[in-house]
């Protein structure tokens, strides 16, 4: 583990630098295709090529502090070509 900040999925704000993530509400009339808090995040979802299909890590846009999806642990990101079969 690289740090102690654990990431909380629902947080409106970076566990490390401490910047807003909140991008504002999303419009009422879209409710229907997302699920609470119903807002817009700029954190960024990382995928890694050859590994799970989907997000495996989150990434502070301000500090770039990274995240382990599925522990909310503080980490690094993988080097280029693990898990990608190369």
């Amino acid at each position: 583990m690289v740090g102690t900040k654990l990431l909380d999925p629902h947080t409106l704000e970076c566990p490390s630098c401490k910047s807003s993530w909140d991008a504002g509400d999303i419009p009422k009339e879209n409710h229907k295709y997302y699920s609470p808090p119903y807002k817009y995040f700029r954190v960024v979802g990382i995928e890694v090529p050859g590994g799970y299909d989907g997000i495996s890590y989150w990434q502070c846009p301000d500090c770039n502090t990274v995240w382990d999806r599925w522990t909310g642990e503080e980490t690094l990101l993988p080097k280029k070509g693990v898990g990608d079969g190369i």
